[in-house]
């Protein structure tokens, strides 16, 4: 008898235990502050993998590979862009969608100078030269408005609360 109150007890705490931390495992689920925090440590550590495998997949089809640098910055640009995203989500960065935008036009820019490089320095015609220049300094200055829009926006965030940065 004492092993069956025993084990209805162990029960009851166990049942009691399940609602109770699926009650707030639900409000850390549906607080969007926590799904936007996890989401981007998901973000950087897939740029991070996916850089990682670009750079080790560089290395071993190096002699195969018509680029000189491409492979290696694009590789690096990945890798950096996951540190970024760390980063930024560690230290509640909160410069919005601008940011984003911002990232990607700069990453834009510095791929479309590692590729104009890379025709420079295989001899290829000057006009698709210029022309992917041009593509590039749109996309740095372009580049340059976001992240200065950004980071007004956080500025901001950060004068109204500033222990609640998004």
């Amino acid at each position: 008898m004492t092993e069956s109150l025993s084990l209805r007890a162990a029960l009851s705490v166990a049942v009691a235990h399940f609602f109770l931390v699926r009650r707030h495992l639900h409000y850390a689920i549906s607080d969007s502050k926590a799904v936007r925090h996890m989401a981007g440590y998901v973000i950087a550590g897939v740029l991070v993998a996916l850089g990682s495998y670009g750079l080790v997949f560089e290395f071993v089809a190096r002699k195969t590979s018509e680029d000189i640098l491409f492979g290696y910055v694009l590789a690096a640009l990945f890798i950096g862009s996951g540190l970024v995203v760390y980063l930024a989500t560690r230290f509640r960065y909160a410069a919005g969608i601008s940011f984003a935008v911002g990232l990607v036009l700069l990453f834009m820019g510095i791929v479309g100078s590692a590729l104009g490089l890379d025709i420079l320095l295989r001899g290829t015609p000057r006009e698709v030269l210029l022309r992917i220049l041009i593509m590039t300094t749109i996309f740095l200055v372009g580049a340059s408005v976001c992240l200065l829009l950004g980071h007004r926006r956080h500025r901001r965030a950060s004068k109204c609360s500033p222990n609640d940065a998004v």
